[in-house]
């Protein structure tokens, strides 16, 4: 039996969800667009933890790059939208919106959204013998939600279910993330923090006990206009 840890691995290259949302929960009405342009940092967050002779001692830390993210979303209909965002990865994940609770058109409220989308990256492997193509990609299933502090400033909370698949393979994984909108003249700042955990793992032994963790983690500013 492979890994778990395959298909996450695999999708790092090759198709892995965003952890970014670029968006508040408040779809667009019918018609509007919005266009985001995000700068900021992505890569691998997590930690190690070990246990001997009744101490225990944890470290943590990330190894993060550069990131350029890109968001076009457009109001489709009657309470909601749709949404591509594309980044340094070679295919675009697309994204609809539904909005629960709260008027599109009325910022001042509380509003909640379901969301769904997909990130396919189909994949024609060379050479003969078993090895075959395959379906690489992600698709998730969350919720946004809008908590408005003032007319200009609001936290944004997002969770979701991811489920990747690769190689013939898939694991559900959960995502969180924390949107900070800011409302000026003529643009929204959007700073953003978002986390997608991979996988973990855990060995013990008479007299040593460890535990590690992995993630996608990306944060950084979003301008949308």
């Amino acid at each position: 039996m492979k890994s778990p840890l395959i298909p996450s691995l695999l999708l790092l290259l090759a198709g892995c969800p965003s952890a970014l949302q670029m968006r508040g929960a408040r779809v667009l009405e019918e018609g509007k667009t919005e266009t985001t342009y995000f700068l900021g940092l992505n890569g691998l967050a997590g930690g190690v933890s070990g246990t001997a002779e009744g101490q225990t001692e944890s470290v943590s830390g990330a190894l993060l790059g550069p990131w350029v993210a890109y968001s076009w979303r457009r109001g489709m209909g009657d309470r909601w939208d749709l949404q591509i965002k594309t980044d340094l990865q070679i295919f675009p994940e697309v994204v609809g919106a539904y909005q629960l609770l709260g008027n599109p058109a009325d910022s001042s409220g509380v509003a909640v959204s379901v969301q769904a989308g997909a990130r396919i990256l189909p994949v024609l492997a060379a050479g003969g013998g078993d090895s075959s193509g395959g379906i690489f990609g992600s698709a998730g299933l969350g919720l946004l939600t809008d908590l408005p502090v003032s007319d200009a400033f609001a936290v944004t909370l997002s969770v979701k279910a991811v489920v990747m698949f690769a190689d013939g393979e898939s694991i559900v994984r959960p995502a969180v993330g924390l949107l900070l909108p800011i409302k000026l003249s003529s643009v929204t700042l959007l700073p953003e923090i978002g986390y997608i955990h991979y996988g973990d793992a855990d060995e013990t032994s008479d007299e040593v006990s460890a535990s590690a963790f992995f993630g996608n983690l990306s944060l950084g500013v979003g301008m949308a206009f």
